[in-house]
């Protein structure tokens, strides 16, 4: 006898633990909020060791759901490999509403090089597809942060999908 079509195939399931009540969030509205929780999130041993890019996951009024660390590489900036499959799909578990995408430089340089126009763009498109918005991308280090859209003076909203 065969097996069933549901015994045949992998199957799959969205989950998340839910630790945090909605009240009880930080409030993730601009981009100096967003580096303190960034820097309690990181561990000070390895932040001007080892290169990380984290993933703030926010709610719809901008509320810290969760930090997801999406990758961690070597000494050097062009260590990692960022996919945006791996970022909205945990976007979408988690049910964010909005996404700040941070990464650490070791050695202190706040150069946003690594992440190039071309690359917030394309992560921005997949979010406004998605409508789970980019909101930002920072560099982080123990003595300060560079915030694209602060940077920018757009303020503290979605970065917007290239032209057409």
């Amino acid at each position: 006898m065969s097996p069933s079509i549901k015994d045949q195939f992998e199957k799959i399931k969205l989950t998340y633990q839910h630790k945090t009540p909605a009240k009880d969030r930080p409030d993730i509205s601009n981009p100096q909020e967003a580096y303190h929780q960034l820097m309690r999130s990181w561990d000070q041993g390895e932040i001007d060791l080892i290169e990380e890019v984290k993933l703030l996951l926010l709610d719809r009024s901008s509320r810290l759901m969760s930090i997801y660390s999406l990758c961690r590489g070597g000494m050097d900036k062009d260590n990692l490999t960022l996919d945006p499959k791996v970022i909205y799909a945990a976007a979408l578990i988690r049910k964010a509403h909005q996404i700040v995408l941070a990464q650490n430089y070791p050695g202190g340089v706040f150069d946003p090089s690594y992440l190039d126009n071309g690359q917030i763009n394309q992560l921005s498109e997949g979010g406004f597809i998605l409508d789970i918005p980019l909101i930002d991308y920072m560099v982080v280090t123990p003595d300060g942060y560079y915030s694209h859209l602060k940077d920018a003076r757009k303020g503290f909203t979605q970065i917007p999908p290239s032209p057409q």
